[in-house]
């Protein structure tokens, strides 16, 4: 009876893992944290001010997290690719538009 019931416990009880990272990056001399955080397939930036999603996880390995985010057609013609290196504990970031891109940003993450 132990037996079965240690089997039952495992098999049905499901561990909470939250994949969290706290980033930094310094932009125009001026130091920015943000929280990303895993929901389902997409990951949420998390700012003091408010929380959007940054992008769908399009690649995902023992390595690296690779997100993309497509244009808004009706606010915005940009792009973006925000990649999470999880065993150098940093990111880069980028919006790719036509002749409109933005600046590539790198930082940490722990």
């Amino acid at each position: 009876m132990k037996i079965l019931l240690t089997l039952f416990v495992l098999l049905f009880s499901s561990s909470v893992f939250a994949e969290k990272y706290n980033c930094t990056y310094t932009f125009d001399n001026k130091v920015e944290n943000f929280i990303i955080e895993r929901q389902d397939n997409y990951f949420l930036r998390i700012d003091l001010e408010e929380t959007y999603k940054i992008g769908d996880v399009v690649y995902e390995d023992e390595n690296l997290i690779n997100l993309y985010s497509s244009p808004d057609n009706f606010t915005d013609d940009t792009a973006y690719l925000f990649i999470i290196d999880k065993k150098q504990k940093g990111f880069t970031m980028v919006g790719l538009e036509y002749k409109n891109s933005t600046d590539i940003i790198e930082g940490v993450c722990n």
